[in-house]
């Protein structure tokens, strides 16, 4: 690399406010993952996510995470606590690892007790849940038991 990867940059003549998106974030996030021992636990995918924010103003760039991801590792589960900072409206995935040779036994949202788990999709190890959070909901809380 011939320098440090840029978030974004303003091009001369640009409207007050955008921001042209290099890839460098994205860049070191795949970096990371390809240089990691093994999948983590959990992450959100893509990150930052999909926001209602970009689909009113697709040119401005001003693209701040308006979310974060907590997750907690137990004995045979794993909790995964998602806030929304800003009451924005966004999609994206929870992507959940399971450990070797481990099966779920059931994802639920843990406020509402609702089963995900018929709404995630399992791949081997590998356990996606589409994510969709509405701008009047603050936080999902979501716990995925394994045996």
């Amino acid at each position: 690399m011939a320098g440090g990867p840029v978030y974004n940059y303003t091009r001369p003549g640009d409207p007050p406010g955008s921001r042209t998106h290099t890839g460098g974030l994205r860049l070191l996030q795949n970096l990371l993952r390809w240089l990691g021992k093994e999948a983590p636990t959990a992450c959100l995918w893509p990150f930052p996510p999909d926001n209602a924010y970009r689909k009113l103003r697709p040119w401005d760039g001003r693209e701040l995470p308006t979310m974060e991801l907590f997750p907690m590792l137990g004995d045979h589960s794993l909790i995964c606590l998602i806030f929304n900072y800003v009451g924005l409206a966004y999609w994206t995935n929870l992507g959940m690892c399971l450990p070797k040779n481990a099966r779920p036994v059931s994802l639920v949202d843990i406020y509402t007790g609702k089963d995900l788990l018929s709404s995630a999709k399992v791949e081997g190890q590998q356990i996606t849940l589409p994510v969709e959070m509405s701008s009047d909901k603050g936080f999902l809380a979501v716990e995925l038991r394994w045996e």
